[in-house]
């Protein structure tokens, strides 16, 4: 199926919608997939998911990060000033980077 990009992004959302209705739990693992599936263009198949996702009737799901460093320290020194210095105290090296 080869679709134009001269259609509203309603018409391209509905196409994948109706697709993801199709999936095992209404889920598609990749969306690189769902658009080959489809035979969408990148701009066409761009337009209809951004118009679901801004309707909320698709959740993009996010991949958990891998924290850059100690998750602990992180939240510490987000805190405010009063716990800041506790956190130096304990964690030297922080103290040392700020």
């Amino acid at each position: 199926m080869s679709a134009t990009t001269n259609q509203r992004p309603a018409y391209y959302a509905r196409l994948i919608c109706d697709h993801l209705k199709r999936m095992p739990s209404f889920y598609a693992p990749d969306l690189q997939e769902v658009q080959r599936a489809l035979g969408l263009s990148d701009a066409a198949f761009k337009m209809g998911l951004d118009w679901c996702v801004v309707r909320k009737i698709i959740v993009m799901e996010t991949k958990p990060r891998t924290p850059a460093f100690n998750t602990d320290v992180e939240s510490e020194a987000m805190k405010g000033d009063s716990s800041r210095l506790s956190s130096m105290l304990r964690s030297p090296a922080f103290a040392e980077a700020s």
